[in-house]
């Protein structure tokens, strides 16, 4: 179901916060461990340069994948993280997570 509604994501994962891994690699969050960074191989300049050009380029996908003007967007918790666990890319819906958004909806909507 579309929007006209512009949808704004608020993670800042990669940007004010980061996660970090017992071998000493950041990553934009806990969630997505896909391009992580060495901290101690690298100055925090890089690090964050790093996880900010990953964090960009989940706020591009999340501006242009099929979930960005779907009505239901701003209470479904659909991301680049959780599209790479469940589909093992970044950029596809997760149809479990389009019922759970309806279930809300129906609950507290």
């Amino acid at each position: 179901i579309r929007s006209n509604k512009k949808f704004s994501w608020g993670c800042k994962g990669g940007v004010n916060s980061m996660a970090i891994d017992y071998k000493g690699d950041a990553h934009v969050c806990g969630l997505y461990r896909l391009k992580p960074i060495s901290l101690l191989d690298n100055d925090m300049q890089t690090v964050v340069a790093h996880l900010s050009k990953v964090h960009k380029e989940h706020q591009q996908i999340v501006a242009s994948n099929s979930c960005s003007q779907c009505k239901n967007r701003a209470i479904c918790k659909w991301c680049p993280a959780y599209s790479n666990i469940y589909n093992v890319t970044d950029d596809k819906k997760i149809d479990f997570f389009c019922q759970l958004s309806v279930a809300r909806i129906k609950c507290f909507g």
